[in-house]
């Protein structure tokens, strides 16, 4: 394996706060890597260590197989791409690329040559001449990233790169910004606080809070495998059960839910550390649970009984929030086929229905 990006054991302090708190993580080379948190997570803080912004106070960092301690930002192979495009407003969308290759006295042949190569790659050929004022908040973002890209860094950093588009050009960008990736063969890392900008853009990401790295896998893996209640909660809707595990038979757990009434131990598909008797929480998303007015037949289904208490209208899909208890309260995301089926109304009685392999356990 063939790491680009390697973070060990990095610490670094501002003032009485431990912003990144003894992080470890390494980067693939040619992969699109996120780092995703809160505000407070120590997902800036991060990036600016590895930017040459600021030192750290203990650990290192090493890209491409170097130590870059002591080496300043100019000296390093990485570009970074901030949040606020920082275009040069009087500079045309070629000078604005052509930029950095002047700095560095590359001549005139091969600035023309990178410059159009770059800008077909950010699907902005032909706009050479136009300036900045003059162009779409997607258009500002592709410049800024062919100003970045034209340098031909190993690594390319991108802070909260979709943050100031609306929603349909995020989901545009979005596209965009992984074929700009994979087409470039460049090792992206990404700091974002937008769970569906990681979901959609990594290959890989990593969940900071409190700075530390709680949990670095695929998306699918983090998604679906959530390490604990937190992330669950953090990336995308979910919702639980607090329990204790009543038995553990090879592939299957059983977890008794008090509060419930009248329902019956669920069964979870997960075998790994779990010993009998140890508190836990069932996590189960939205998609993945089903509702009928009558008990669904079948073998390793869980059912909950529930009430409505609330149906929302979001155009592709029916938000249902359903009371299981005096305390518990799920939401279930049923999509709208515009089929006959009788929707279901506030205060109507239900069954929640989910496999036991669609559930997942964290520590409680």
């Amino acid at each position: 394996m063939e790491w680009i990006v390697e973070l060990t054991d990095v610490v670094k302090r501002q003032g009485s706060t431990l912003a990144v708190n003894h992080l470890s993580l390494q980067i693939r080379r040619g992969e699109f890597f996120s780092i995703l948190g809160p505000s407070g997570s120590g997902k800036t803080t991060t990036l600016r260590l590895l930017a040459g912004f600021d030192d750290p106070d203990h650990g290192d960092i090493a890209i491409g197989g170097r130590s870059m301690r002591q080496v300043p930002p100019q000296r390093r192979p990485v570009n970074t791409v901030f949040q606020q495009y920082a275009l040069f407003p009087h500079m045309t969308v070629a000078q604005n690329v052509a930029f950095g290759l002047e700095m560095r006295d590359e001549p005139r042949s091969t600035i023309r040559r990178r410059v159009h190569e770059t800008l077909a790659m950010v699907k902005l050929a032909g706009k050479d001449n136009r300036y900045p004022a003059g162009l779409s908040g997607g258009e500002q973002q592709r410049v800024a990233l062919a100003r970045a890209l034209v340098n031909q860094p190993s690594v390319l950093l991108l802070d909260e790169p979709l943050s100031a588009l609306d929603q349909q050009l995020r989901r545009e960008m979005q596209m965009g910004l992984k074929a700009i990736q994979e087409q470039g063969g460049i090792t992206f890392g990404c700091v974002t606080h937008h769970q569906e900008d990681a979901l959609m853009l990594s290959d890989r990401l990593a969940v900071m809070r409190e700075g530390r790295a709680l949990q670095i896998g695929t998306p699918k893996e983090v998604y679906e495998q959530p390490a604990d209640a937190w992330i669950a909660d953090f990336i995308g809707l979910s919702n639980s059960l607090r329990g204790c595990l009543a038995a553990v038979n090879g592939m299957s757990c059983t977890v008794q839910v008090p509060g419930l009434a009248g329902a019956e131990p669920i069964t979870v598909r997960q075998p790994g550390r779990w010993q009998e008797g140890a508190a836990v929480i069932l996590v189960v998303r939205p998609e993945r649970l089903r509702l009928s007015r009558e008990r669904a037949v079948g073998s390793g289904l869980n059912q909950v009984r529930a009430r409505v208490a609330d149906v929302r209208y979001g155009g592709s899909e029916l938000h249902h929030r359903l009371r299981l208890s005096e305390q518990i309260e799920w939401t279930v995301n049923v999509m709208n086929s515009g089929s006959d089926q009788k929707p279901f109304i506030m205060g109507e009685e239900l069954f929640i229905a989910w496999g036991e392999q669609d559930a997942v356990l964290v520590a409680g």
